[in-house]
């Protein structure tokens, strides 16, 4: 049910694609996934960092938030990565959010929730959410490579 091969695109950039299947340890599978794909790359290892953190972030949110945490529901991992800049897509069924207008950080720092979309915007440069006529959220963030290495 699942592509994850990477595939060559425009200016160096490669492609990734999953269709993940919610349940409890989805994340660590998109981590696992979107790990053995950037060890094909030559990424600075900061930045490779940030790419898993995002994802991370993102699919956790789209199975708690989109799906309620509820098992069987469909989440679409897509990136497009090149050597200095990273695009990481993440689809749900659910309602979707405002990411312009949620909260910064949790009232307290005991929430046991709430920091992920704090974190992608502080590493991402761009965090967009958009609905789509056939019923998908779609969460899109692009980094940027930061580290002294991707300058070189």
């Amino acid at each position: 049910m699942s592509d994850d091969r990477p595939n060559r695109t425009e200016a160096g950039r490669r492609r990734f694609a999953v269709l993940l299947s919610t349940d409890r340890d989805v994340a660590r599978v998109a981590d696992d996934r979107i790990t053995v794909f950037l060890a094909t790359l030559e990424l600075s290892e900061e930045f490779r960092h940030n790419i898993q953190l995002v994802v991370s972030e993102l699919v956790t949110n789209a199975h708690l938030h989109g799906h309620g945490g509820a098992a069987g529901h469909p989440i679409r991992l897509s990136a497009s990565i090149g050597r200095a800049v990273a695009r990481i897509i993440v689809e749900d069924r659910g309602s979707g959010i405002d990411t312009d207008n949620e909260p910064s950080l949790p009232e307290t720092s005991e929430a046991p929730t709430g920091r992920g979309l704090f974190i992608v915007r502080e590493l991402a440069d761009r965090l967009d959410t958009l609905r789509s006529e056939s019923g998908w959220t779609r969460v899109e963030a692009e980094l940027s490579d930061t580290s002294p290495s991707a300058e070189e």
